[in-house]
This record gives structure tokens, sequence and C-alpha cells, in this order.
């Protein structure tokens, strides 16, 4: 169902606005990262450029985040399209003490 085809991992080659710096490892200008989770097939996280997992952004208010929740995507385009609203000042993902 959510299988990579040629014309997207040729996309995300072409986008300008994240370099590959690593093995499954993606930079945009401003520091922020999508990572491939080390353990998790398929689960791309986004982290600060504190090396903090970022919180979830809220999509319907912009500058808004859910901080129990670690931003992420089941695919490195849907990383893509979540870190669009995250920041290099955005806050970090605090998990719920139990």
């Amino acid at each position: 169902m959510f299988n990579t085809t040629a014309a997207q991992n040729q996309a995300h080659r072409n986008d300008l606005g994240w370099i590959k710096v690593g093995r499954s490892e993606y930079m945009r200008g401003d520091g922020v990262t999508i990572r491939k989770h080390e353990r998790i097939a398929q689960f791309w996280l986004i982290l600060l450029p504190s090396g903090e997992q970022a919180a979830m952004p809220k999509m319907v208010a912009p500058g808004e985040f859910y901080s129990a929740l670690p931003a992420a995507g089941h695919s490195l385009t849907d990383a893509k399209y979540h870190a669009e609203n995250v920041t290099a000042d955005a806050p970090a993902y605090a998990p719920v003490k139990r």
C-alpha cells in the first residue's frame, strides 16, 4: 500500500529543500533533519538541530504543537509534509511521565 515508486525516489532526489547527509537521512538548511528509525521499518523521525526529536505539529494551527506526540511520518514523503511546520526553534518531544 505504501510502496515507493521510482518516480517518488526521483522526486526526493530532486527536492532541493532537503539534502541527503547520510544513509536514510536528510537535512534542511535550518538544521531540521529527517532520519529513518533504527528499528521500525518505514518510520521516519523529525529531529531538531540539537538532535532532539521534535514535537508533532498541529496541522490546523500553524505554530502549535502536540508536545506528547513525536514528530514522525510513515514514509519519507509524509515526514517531509509534517516537517514543513517544524522549525529550528520548535519544541522538543516530551514523553508523558507515567
